[in-house]
């Protein structure tokens, strides 16, 4: 136990370390050209980090970008080979903003809920520069600041949530955020190619996500349940997590026990997710609460089917039958109404070759009725 303790302490020096180092590199590159952002942590494994990160390598081409991380990690290695200059600022971070404000940079951004101290700063000291505030977390974590909001923003503040779930629910909590507050939702990097599909004997449904009551994987059960013998023969579901709740998890096995229907994959790396898509038949989104889940967005982008649930983000940008389907996610049968629409012409063609669009960027819908290579329909959505 004292060696952890050791190992902590000496850890928490060395960013400290670091952090002034930075200090001095980062006094030689501000100016009033620089955009700053400031990200809550630097972790590259995923969410609203990686999210930044993606939308700064889309205008570091034309803008002088600045990247704060308050608490070190590996994503400055993505930034470095995306000529974005990333700086870890750790406890210092008001120093660093100082120095920002001095030079009269062009805007600040913060990154997450998990930024209020920032904003809180910069109120304090009267910050008049352009501040933008981005919002990813869903409702329960945002509760947690509940005490640590500032009442109101002043004028030259925005708020921007990633979805009109998290722009609602963050104005339950402090309802003087409906003003200077709009949508904003994050982008990512287009990685489809007009791969083949990888056919399996069976349709394969994934599940992808974190094991856990928010994320609902006990739906698809239950959903599944409600399906005939003849669907339940055609389907494999597979659930692809890299983390999960213990108690939640044990009760989902012991619902799944002795199926062969279910597989639980576990983590597959982000380098491997593209052949997750191209060998999904449908992927499923049922969280009770999720801000813009990157698993749906992702599937618009490889021309994969999905259904969302009404409690994440994407659901207002869904047509049932046009760009994708989405369903009341308080009714395991409206799931059920909208897998088995989802599944019936797929399930009448014997073969089925490639998922194939006519435009770039297009969202896949649903097999064209009478073509024996179940080609896939297409139409633009804009996000």
């Amino acid at each position: 136990m004292l060696h952890d303790l050791l190992n902590k302490i000496i850890r928490h020096l060395i960013w400290l370390f670091q952090s002034f180092r930075d200090f001095i590199k980062y006094l030689f590159v501000i100016d009033s050209n620089t955009l700053l952002f400031v990200s809550h942590n630097g972790d590259s494994a995923g969410g609203a980090p990686v999210v930044l990160v993606e939308l700064l390598k889309s205008i570091t081409k034309d803008n002088k970008v600045v990247l704060l991380c308050i608490k070190p990690g590996d994503i400055s290695k993505i930034c470095e080979q995306n000529n974005i200059r990333c700086f870890n600022c750790y406890i210092i971070g008001k120093l660093f903003i100082r120095y920002a404000i001095y030079k009269k940079v062009r805007l600040i951004f913060a990154n997450t809920v998990a930024t209020v101290g920032i904003i809180n700063y910069l109120i304090k000291i009267n910050c008049k520069l352009p501040v933008f505030w981005w919002i990813h977390e869903e409702k329960l974590y945002m509760e947690k600041y509940k005490g640590v909001y500032p009442n109101e923003l002043p004028n030259n503040y925005q708020i921007l949530s990633v979805s009109e779930n998290v722009k609602n629910d963050l104005i339950q909590i402090n309802k003087s955020y409906t003003k200077n507050h709009r949508v904003f939702y994050y982008g990512c990097e287009d990685l489809y190619e007009c791969n083949e599909y990888i056919y399996h004997d069976k349709y394969l449904i994934s599940v992808i996500g974190r094991i856990c009551k928010r994320k609902n994987q006990l739906q698809i059960k239950r959903a599944y349940d409600l399906l005939s013998n003849t669907i339940k023969q055609k389907i494999t579901v597979q659930f692809i997590y890299a983390s999960y709740d213990e108690n939640y998890m044990k009760e989902l096995q012991k619902q799944c026990k002795n199926n062969t229907n279910f597989l639980f994959r576990g983590k597959v790396y982000r380098k491997d997710m593209k052949n997750v898509y191209r060998e999904s038949g449908i992927i499923i989104c049922c969280s009770v609460d999720d801000p813009l889940p990157v698993v749906v967005t992702e599937a618009m982008m490889m021309k994969c089917p999905y259904i969302t649930s009404s409690r994440t983000g994407q659901y207002s940008l869904v047509k049932n039958g046009v760009n994708g389907y989405s369903y009341d996610v308080t009714s395991d049968k409206d799931l059920v109404v909208y897998f088995v629409l989802m599944l019936a012409d797929i399930l009448l063609n014997k073969v089925w070759k490639s998922r194939i669009c006519d435009h770039r960027g297009a969202q896949t819908v649903r097999p064209v009725k009478g073509t024996s290579s179940g080609r896939w329909k297409s139409c633009q959505i804009s996000c």
